[in-house]
């Protein structure tokens, strides 16, 4: 069965690698120039001249790098004030190229510019959680712009780096299959992907796997009872602390004590084999269920399940009707997916 990760979230936000949407350049000592260069599709680019003394008879000649051009003139424009022109660009990244002439005080005078402009949809990639098989190395991108590559580097339970390779996209969009080859030993923890399109925007994911089983006592039942003794809570509260514990233990191998971690606790009951199977499902249900809601009155804080196993997946092989303290048990399971149980026709009921 594939091991499923989890999006845990953006490692960085939405970036790019071209200059800002609204970048303010210093220009020669008489000009500033501002321009509006990161563009939804069919929206124009803009660049803000303002020189610093006043200029007649003034052309401005853009040019793109495939032979577009765009021409501006100006009788005059004024010192220290704003001028703006918007031209068509095409989709994608394109270069240009300006050039303007003016004249000084009855001399001619220059500048030129060399603009990147980026006509596109930000880049917008998910990856759908069961389509990850770390053992297999492989996952499966949906993205709505065209991709050029993708760099991903991967991480064992230490820290450290066991995966870094780049895949070449071909341009592909909407569903992708990448495939990378996995480390012979040990286990990917964490996978960072940093995805480039072709017009030059990057998004950066991490997948994070986060599966802990939380020890503890076990709560001593009466016999077919499923209310909690009074003097067993405190082993209760203290995988509350041991749940918290390993919340911020892992912020902190993030690097991010704040990091939003989509975890959720499982609670699954088990019982031995005295009695009719059937009873003991009930049973087990019935005391996983009363865990996990006192889990819930003590504010732990994330998304509780239950599900009773009865005699399934017994700790302890025990033909019928054997009284086996050591089956007489429950597994707390902290992930970020969902517990690696063999459900035996079970299934998980979220506490509400």
């Amino acid at each position: 069965m594939p091991r499923l990760f989890a999006l845990i979230a953006l490692a960085l936000p939405l970036a790019f690698a071209a200059p800002a949407a609204a970048e303010s350049v210093p220009g020669p000592s008489m000009w500033d120039y501002t321009v509006h260069n990161q563009l939804k599709p069919g929206e124009k680019a803009a660049l803000t001249l303002k020189p610093k003394v006043e200029v007649r008879n003034a052309v401005l000649t853009l040019k793109s790098a495939t032979g577009e051009t765009a021409t501006f003139r100006f009788d005059r424009m004024r010192a220290n004030t704003a001028r703006t022109v918007k031209w068509k660009v095409p989709y994608g990244a394109s270069t240009w190229t300006g050039d303007l002439l003016g004249t000084v005080k009855g001399s001619t005078v220059n500048m030129q510019v060399t603009l990147k402009v980026i006509s596109a949809a930000k880049l917008d990639v998910k990856v759908p959680k069961r389509e990850i098989d770390v053992e297999q190395g492989r996952l499966v991108l949906v993205s709505n712009n065209p991709l050029d590559r993708v760099e991903l580097t991967g991480f064992d339970t230490q820290g450290e780096q066991v995966v870094d390779t780049t895949i070449q996209m071909e341009g592909v969009r909407g569903r992708a299959e990448v495939s990378f080859d996995p480390p012979d030993e040990g286990r990917i923890r964490r996978i960072e992907l940093k995805v480039h399109d072709r017009v030059g925007y990057w998004m950066s994911v991490r997948l994070v796997d986060f599966h802990v089983e939380i020890p503890h006592e076990d709560i001593e039942f009466p016999t077919a009872s499923f209310d909690i003794p009074v003097d067993q809570a405190p082993r209760l509260d203290r995988v509350v602390m041991q749940v918290q514990d390993e919340l911020n233990k892992f912020r902190k191998e993030l690097g991010d004590p704040r990091a939003e971690i989509d975890a959720q606790l499982y609670v699954a009951g088990y019982t031995d084999t005295v009695g009719k199977a059937a009873d003991n499902d009930v049973l087990s249900r019935k005391r996983a269920e009363s865990i996990a809601r006192y889990f819930w009155s003590t504010g732990v804080g994330i998304p509780i399940y239950y599900a009773g196993f009865g005699e399934h997946g017994l700790a302890v092989a025990t033909p019928d009707d054997t009284d086996e303290p050591k089956n007489r048990r429950a597994r707390y399971i902290l992930t970020n997916t969902r517990p690696r149980l063999d459900m035996g026709g079970q299934s998980w009921k979220r506490l509400k």
